[in-house]
């Protein structure tokens, strides 16, 4: 299976929320860099005239627009997944690695974890809800 650059599709780059933006990978800039953003309603001369583009409001999207765009991100996000755990796989190598058995089940508990809360949010997603709370991220892991 040959592998899919990450430049190529920069639309598996966002979060599920949108949070992050699929174009400032390909920048190419430094992220620090200092960029002017006015709130909104409020142009470039700060007078706080309101913008053609804050009255136009987007359409929602339909079924088919959401099915398709989960399904696009979907498919990257899985594709990379995978990757992601076969790169782990290398890792029991004992030729190239060694490891503590307490170190092993902290991994797979670890993954195991975060698969349940996956799967729980997709099954709260659909049920009758009570506000879906979104849960944190965790950002890092250490064995």
């Amino acid at each position: 299976m040959a592998k899919k650059s990450r430049d190529s599709n920069e639309h598996d780059m966002r979060d599920v929320a949108g949070e992050e933006n699929a174009a400032v990978g390909s920048q190419g800039g430094d992220m620090d860099t200092d960029r002017s953003i006015d709130p909104p309603g409020l142009t470039g001369n700060g007078v706080g005239e309101q913008s053609a583009a804050d009255d136009a409001k987007k359409p929602k999207k339909t079924i088919d627009e959401k099915r398709a765009d989960f399904g696009r991100l979907a498919s990257g996000r899985v594709s990379r997944a995978i990757d992601a755990l076969s790169a782990l796989q290398h890792l029991s190598n004992t030729s190239s690695y060694d490891w503590s058995d307490e170190a092993q089940v902290k991994i797979f508990e670890t993954l195991r974890e975060k698969i349940d809360t996956v799967e729980a949010s997709f099954a709260a997603a659909k049920a009758p809800s009570e506000g879906n709370k979104k849960t944190a991220r965790a950002l890092s892991f250490r064995v």
